[in-house]
């Protein structure tokens, strides 16, 4: 800020906007790789009690971190969407300055 100005770059928070939103869609991504590449969790370790019990624990581990990325990825889309909001009233609050500025006078004194 200078002098009672504030200076900021709307098509900048865009951009960043979008970074973002990329970031919320590769998280959104994962847990569909992770369990297409798995495959179910009793065929890998096998059925007997060490293979049910590994299965169930990584089972909820694997749940937990789904949760985790399902966060991370609501978060970065509403960062996203609150920052383009703001670019936008950045937008709107220059044109409406600009408009009432178009309609003062100078005064010579």
């Amino acid at each position: 800020m200078l002098n009672n100005r504030i200076f900021v770059s709307p098509d900048q928070i865009r951009t960043t906007s979008t970074e973002f939103s990329d970031v919320g869609d590769t998280a959104d991504t994962i847990p569909a790789d992770v369990e297409g590449k798995l495959g179910p969790l009793r065929d890998i370790a096998g059925r007997d009690k060490y293979g049910e019990a590994f299965a169930d624990n990584i089972g909820t581990a694997l749940d937990g971190a789904i949760k985790l990325l399902h966060g991370v990825r609501d978060g970065m889309h509403k960062t996203s969407g609150d920052l383009t909001f703001t670019a936008d009233m950045y937008d709107k609050a220059n044109n409406v300055a600009t408009d009432l500025a178009a309609n003062l006078r100078r005064s010579n004194r």
